[in-house]
């Protein structure tokens, strides 16, 4: 189940930048442009496919999986990040919820909207990961598939989230889900993209219907060839080949879309892609993140890989290929991507974590996290049952202390209150972590 993003105290739109004149206004319209073609075709379709579609054709978002309370985006608390899963799927396959297709591309976008930051993490096709109800780890680009293997509804974007919240332990909160002829869409109304094609790329599946044929050297792609570019995967390195290439689409295609001219393009580009848009984001939710969108500079989004290796493994009796996350590799790149933390901040702080909900593991699992994002984990306890939410109770006088600490609980999908005294304080320590039953268990996962 996700975790409610809540309200602010002064409600509205958190505090806008300032606007800068003349040059620097036309530069950010044109990075705007690019970041919305880019990374997915992420905030094209926050911000204009959702703001024109659905003012204009009354655009009606399927829901995948329960969602138990409204989320209203433009009253968040501070420290908070809203974590989008951008899913593409097979080029050549429509979004018919009724048809159970494998993901190509999976991007985990964090919105930071106090910082004013996104972060983007890619995750190879082939990560090895735990799918909830699977009996061994399988193939990250199976569990959209799983999630509607029978009559019924979609769930397929509900297991990919569990299964990336239980794999890198941060809350997801939406996911966007894009065919890619949108992807090849985008490429011929901006007239193509000049990439330098690496190496002779051929490759053939009569089953997929895929023929991807295309000759090294420097050359305009149109949307079929750009689409067989970024497909691409006969690299020695396998998908991390594949990845860098689509990082050096993607920077040509940053090129392309910050010429000002392509600016008149976006109406089109926006009717365009809600054909091919599948999402539980409603219209108002895309409009506060494409508002969010337009207060971004270039230095404001990061994009880094999951880092890892490739790796051939013999699963029931035959050998697949996977990329096998580094473990310890993966651990600072949520911290630094997708949580904003930096573990050497919190390193002086010591914390002591107490189950207060009577589920086994719970507590165990809560000061791991921590321990992740650099906190001392001094004491570890039961604290009885009957806590329906976190609460820290503050052992000294540090004050950072404590509001670090509830930065980090509230990253991990809990809403902490502070009491002044509660259970615990046998070990010194700065705070008392007691974890409600507010904390998400699908965020403990199967540890790494």
């Amino acid at each position: 189940m996700r975790p409610a993003l809540g309200r602010s105290p002064g409600g509205g739109l958190l505090g806008r930048r300032s606007k800068l004149a003349g040059r620097r206004r036309g530069r950010r319209t044109a990075w705007r442009v690019a970041l919305w073609v880019a990374g997915g075709l992420l905030a094209l379709v926050l911000a204009l496919g959702g703001t024109l579609y659905g003012l204009l054709h009354g655009l009606q978002t399927p829901q995948a999986g329960p969602r138990p309370v409204p989320s209203p985006l433009a009253q968040i608390d501070p420290g908070e990040r809203i974590n989008v899963v951008f899913l593409g799927m097979d080029a050549g396959a429509d979004l018919n919820p009724g048809v159970s297709k494998r993901t190509d591309t999976v991007i985990l976008a964090s919105f930071d909207p106090k910082a004013k930051t996104v972060g983007l993490l890619s995750l190879p096709r082939d990560t090895r990961v735990a799918i909830p109800g699977r009996p061994t780890p399988e193939k990250l680009c199976h569990a959209n598939a799983y999630g509607h293997t029978q009559p019924g509804p979609d769930l397929g974007p509900q297991l990919v989230r569990e299964t990336l919240e239980g794999f890198l332990h941060v809350p997801v909160h939406y996911y966007v889900r894009l065919d890619f002829r949108a992807f090849a869409r985008v490429v011929d109304i901006l007239g193509g993209v000049e990439v330098d094609v690496p190496q002779r790329m051929y490759y053939e599946d009569p089953a997929q219907g895929l023929k991807i044929d295309l000759l090294p050297g420097r050359q305009v792609l149109d949307g079929e060839k750009a689409l067989q570019f970024v497909r691409y995967r006969q690299y020695h390195d396998a998908d991390l080949g594949r990845i860098r290439a689509q990082q050096t689409f993607l920077k040509a295609l940053f090129e392309k879309a910050f010429r000002l001219r392509n600016v008149f393009k976006v109406p089109a580009l926006a009717v365009e892609l809600a054909r091919y848009v599948d999402t539980d984001l409603s219209v108002n939710e895309m409009i506060t993140l494409g508002r969010w969108a337009l207060e971004l500079e270039p230095d404001d989004v990061s994009m880094e890989v999951l880092p890892g290796e490739a790796a051939n493994l013999v699963d029931g009796g035959k050998e697949a290929a996977y990329f096998l996350a580094d473990p310890v590799g993966t651990v600072a790149v949520v911290n630094r991507v997708l949580r904003g933390v930096d573990p050497a901040q919190n390193a002086g702080i010591r914390v002591e974590v107490l189950n207060g909900t009577g589920r086994s593991g719970l507590a165990r699992g809560a000061a791991q996290l921590l321990g992740d994002m650099g906190f001392v984990v001094a004491g570890l306890g039961d604290a009885g049952t009957g806590f329906t939410e976190t609460v820290l109770i503050p052992r000294s006088s540090n004050e950072v202390a404590v509001q670090a600490a509830g930065r980090a609980m509230v990253l991990l999908g809990t809403r902490p209150s502070v009491r002044s005294s509660g259970p615990g304080g046998t070990v010194d320590v700065d705070v008392t972590v007691v974890v409600g039953s507010d904390l998400p268990t699908s965020l403990l996962g199967v540890r790494r």
